[in-house]
């Protein structure tokens, strides 16, 4: 049985053991703040040297470097998600076989490690053709008590507070496909990220994912794989509504080719022999 250290959500699961999340907990109600995303996202490839032309010709542009890393050097944070999948994969197999509507469950951190004394959240992400709706909830630190996940006290207690109804319905969702689908952690993922904003009402983010890897989640794993295509990085568009115009036009002139890509798939596909599927 093994816990993610010091973080608000630990997982047992991958022995055959109830899944469990940790939350806390206070006059019944859960110490949680859920957002509800949805958008289109578009990802591209490119190498090293094209992904800084890409993020000179977009601040020449207007966009801007988001808050969190503008007084970066580097311009970029850390991004670290454990994903969950069924016993036969299934989330795995449903993208590699392209499914119109999917899902997939992860448990994110902004450290190099999760459990660092910082916020960590639980994502839904679903895929509807095009469309990308991500549901997360942020998860209070330190937890108090530990709730088994098809169990969780305060989720049909009345509401006590403005959008508290909305977050008990996301919570219920996640921990309802946990266990139905016997979610179990599988990998974890890890690269940095440098985001980029616009100032269009389409809320705009351009984002470029270097240095991916990826290792088991498993007792004793601690060594790294890097992730194909190695010396990539990881161009992705997020709006929405429409995409503005000198945005396409940019994609066009620079020659770029939309691929369907997952972070997840690649780290199941590069890590399968010491996943034993």
């Amino acid at each position: 049985m093994r816990q993610i250290s010091n973080t608000p959500l630990s997982v047992f699961g991958a022995w055959g053991l109830d899944i469990v999340i940790c939350l806390e907990l206070v006059s019944w109600n859960l110490k949680i703040n859920a957002m509800h995303t949805q958008r289109f996202e578009w990802k591209y490839l490119v190498t090293p040297t094209e992904a800084d032309h890409l993020i000179g010709a977009l601040l020449a542009r207007g966009m801007r470097w988001d808050k969190v890393v503008a007084s970066s050097p580097s311009h970029h944070y850390p991004v670290t998600s454990l994903y969950f999948d069924s016993p036969a994969f299934l989330c795995y197999h449903d993208k590699r076989h392209g499914l119109y509507r999917r899902f997939k469950v992860r448990l994110r951190g902004y450290t190099k490690t999760l459990g660092q004394n910082a916020p960590l959240y639980l994502e839904l992400k679903r895929k509807d053709g095009d469309i990308v709706t991500k549901d997360r909830i942020t998860l209070a630190r330190g937890a108090m008590e530990m709730v088994a996940a098809r169990n969780i006290p305060g989720l049909t207690a009345p509401a006590r507070r403005v959008g508290e109804a909305e977050e008990r319905k996301v919570a219920l969702r996640l921990t309802t496909l946990l266990a139905n689908f016997a979610l179990r952690p599988r990998i974890m993922v890890r690269y940095d990220r440098q985001p980029l904003i616009g100032t269009e009402a389409n809320h705009l983010r351009v984002t470029f994912d270097r240095a991916l890897e990826a290792y088991p989640y498993a007792l004793g794993e601690t060594y790294a794989t890097a992730l194909p295509p190695r010396r990539s990085v990881v161009m992705e568009i997020k709006y929405n509504g429409a995409m503005p115009v000198w945005l396409h036009t940019l994609i066009v002139h620079e020659g770029l080719q939309r691929i369907a890509f997952s972070k997840y798939c690649i780290g199941v596909t590069t890590l399968r022999s010491r996943l034993l599927i």
